[in-house]
């Protein structure tokens, strides 16, 4: 699903985690939905879908966001080091993979 999506929304996805991952911030749904002009709409399934996280003022990536990253990104969010930064990215990535495994009917975290 993520690979047939339109590749302003791709771009988009991939800002929300780079700056996710640098700043430990999530982007504002205005500006993104603004870049996105007549594509904005797409996000909607992608919040349902649990690849973008929604709240009133910031859109996160969740766990499959990852999937349009690069392995080396990809890797980098998995690995636990023991740099504070990569630390705190880390814990922040294991928040969305527990809240996605809550969230996930199977797992029975409701």
């Amino acid at each position: 699903m993520l690979q047939d999506l339109d590749p302003n929304v791709k771009a988009a996805i991939r800002r929300i985690t780079n700056r996710f991952i640098r700043l430990r911030k999530g982007n504002p749904p205005h500006e993104v939905r603004v870049k996105l002009g007549s594509n904005r709409h797409d996000l909607d399934p992608l919040v349902q879908e649990r690849v973008l996280d929604q709240t009133v003022d910031t859109y996160r990536p969740r766990l499959r966001a990852l999937d349009l990253e690069d392995e080396q990104t990809r890797e980098f969010c998995y690995r636990y080091t023991d740099g504070e930064q990569e630390a705190n990215i880390a814990d922040q990535v294991l928040e969305i993979v527990i809240r996605d495994l809550k969230n996930t009917p199977s797992s029975g975290g409701h």
